[in-house]
């Protein structure tokens, strides 16, 4: 009697175990195609704004088209000027797109609007597109639109190329007393002086970033970028900038920590003043 007691028993624990494991399988693979399908969102989201991004790189190295736009189109505007804003940014950004990625937005190619981007505004590019992503849902086959919306104001390039330090010449017309001076290099808010005029402290090498690549960049020393207190407040943008030297991230081109203002003075004149020597350049 015993036995078949224990027999029964048995059989009604297994049979629970089945159960559980019935209802458990099922929620684990929802789990694991809903991660998947975040991962194809995240990585199509990424590719299009990446798009966006060399589009807008693109264009605006024919800076001479923003001065003569207006000889160009001088009778331009309204519907005429929306469709050739269109037409010229939409292909640039169609362009760099695979055709795997586009057939996630809902459309495909087409399925990118660019109604709201101006070729020329202000000597400046403005590209918004707007799509919607349709991401599979594998579980049950189907798709799920998600609208999104990629903005990015680029200024065109003028073909002048501006060094943020200029070496400075010597003086031919230097007192003799001043011949055999040393000079070095001083900024406004700095607090060492710079032997080396090309020092990477005060000939800042600014780059641009597209956000997304923000958590794998490192700089020259192989440190991470923190945000700056001045200028990275509030929502980031599509494009931020740093420096190879630097441990800071910007969201504006023309923070002041991105710039210097360099003053050459004699070196006796610097350590008067309590200038230390730079550990960079100083040797």
């Amino acid at each position: 009697m015993k036995k078949k007691a224990f027999h029964k028993t048995k059989l009604s624990l297994s049979g629970s175990l089945t159960v559980e494991a019935s209802f458990a399988f099922p929620i684990f693979l929802f789990a694991i195609f809903a991660l998947i399908s975040i991962f194809i969102f995240i990585d199509a989201e990424y590719e299009v704004e990446h798009a966006v991004f060399n589009a807008a790189r693109h264009i605006t190295s024919f800076g001479g088209l923003a001065d003569v736009a207006d000889d160009l189109f001088p009778d331009v505007d309204g519907m005429a000027e929306r469709i050739i804003d269109e037409t010229v940014i939409g292909t640039a950004v169609r362009q760099e797109l695979d055709d795997e990625i586009l057939k996630l937005v809902d459309g495909g190619t087409w399925g990118l609007s660019f109604s709201e981007s101006k070729l020329f505004e202000d000597d400046r590019l403005s590209i918004v597109c707007s799509y919607t992503l349709r991401v599979p849902f594998l579980l049950f086959g189907g798709a799920i639109g998600i609208p999104i919306k990629h903005s990015m104001t680029y200024r065109y390039f003028n073909g002048h190329d501006v060094p943020l330090v200029l070496c400075e010449a010597e003086d031919e017309s230097d007192d003799e007393d001043d011949e055999n001076a040393e000079y070095v290099y001083i900024t406004e808010t700095g607090s060492v002086y710079h032997p080396n005029c090309n020092c990477t402290s005060i000939k800042l090498s600014v780059r641009e970033m597209i956000i997304g690549s923000l958590s794998g960049a490192r700089n020259s020393s192989g440190g991470k970028y923190n945000p700056c207190e001045r200028c990275a407040k509030g929502a980031a943008p599509a494009v931020i900038y740093v420096t190879d030297s630097g441990d800071r991230y910007h969201f504006a081109r023309d923070c002041s920590s991105l710039k210097r203002t360099v003053s050459k003075i004699k070196k006796s004149d610097a350590i008067e003043k309590g200038y230390r020597e730079c550990r960079r350049c100083g040797g």
